[in-house]
C-alpha cells in the first residue's frame, strides 16, 4: 500500500470511529505513554475518582509522583477534577471520558509514538497473563475454566480487520460499569486484542 493510499484509508470519511471513545490528540497520547500514567488511568476507570494520596496507595508510589502526573493528564485534558467530591484538602480526579489511540500516523515523530503506545499496552498485557499463569493453580476451578486465551489465523482485508476492532471496543465498553453497578462475583479481569498482519520472513 502506498503512502496516498494508506493515507485516504486512514482518514478517509468511510473510516468510522470507535463508539463512544474519542480520538486521542498528540498531546494527549504524549501524556498517557507512559507507565505510571496509564497505571493511574487504568485505576481511574476501574475504581472511578480518586485523590493522589488514594492512587499512591493503590499504586505503591509517593503522593508527590502521582500529583504530578495526575497534573499531568490534567493539563492534557485526559482527567478533570471532580468538583462533587472535592474540598478543601484533597482534589478528586477523574476520567473525562474513554479515548482510543489512533494507529493512522503517516510521520516518523508520530509512528515512533504510537508504537510507544503499542508497547506499553503489550508489556501490561503480558504482565497480566504471567501472573494468571504462575497463580492458576491457586484460582478457584471457575475461574480457570472461565480464563480464555487463543490466537486464531484468518484472511481479512484491512478495512475487514479494523471494524473487527471497533466491534471488539465497542463490545468491551458495553461490559464497563461503575463498582456499585457490578454483580457479586465480579473481579478486574484483563481483556486484551491482538490482530495483527502475518508477516513472512521476507516481509511480505
Amino acid at each position: 500500500m502506498d503512502d496516498e493510499t494508506q493515507n485516504k484509508f486512514a482518514n478517509g470519511p468511510d473510516r468510522e470511529e470507535p463508539g463512544p471513545h474519542a480520538r486521542a490528540t498528540p498531546e494527549q497520547m504524549r501524556a498517557m505513554v507512559h507507565p505510571i500514567r496509564m497505571r493511574i488511568m487504568d485505576a481511574l476507570r476501574t475504581d472511578g475518582p480518586s485523590t493522589a494520596t488514594r492512587l499512591a496507595v493503590r499504586l505503591g508510589e509517593s503522593s508527590g509522583s502521582t500529583s504530578y502526573h495526575l497534573r499531568v493528564l490534567a493539563e492534557a485534558g485526559v482527567i478533570e477534577e471532580d468538583p462533587e467530591r472535592g474540598n478543601a484538602r484533597d482534589r478528586w480526579w477523574r476520567r473525562v471520558g474513554p479515548v482510543f489511540f489512533p494507529t493512522d500516523a503517516t510521520t516518523p515523530e508520530a509512528r515512533a509514538l504510537e508504537l510507544s503506545a503499542r508497547t506499553l499496552h503489550l508489556e501490561r498485557d503480558d504482565e497480566a497473563v504471567r501472573r494468571f499463569l504462575l497463580a492458576s493453580d491457586t484460582l478457584p476451578s471457575e475461574w480457570n475454566a472461565a480464563a480464555f486465551t487463543g490466537s486464531f489465523a484468518t484472511f481479512l482485508t484491512a478495512d475487514e480487520l479494523y471494524r473487527f476492532g471497533l466491534e471488539f471496543m465497542a463490545k468491551v465498553e458495553g461490559l464497563q460499569r461503575s463498582p456499585e453497578e457490578r454483580p457479586e462475583g465480579a473481579r478486574r479481569v484483563m481483556v486484551s486484542l491482538r490482530a495483527v498482519p502475518w508477516l513472512e520472513d521476507d516481509g511480505a
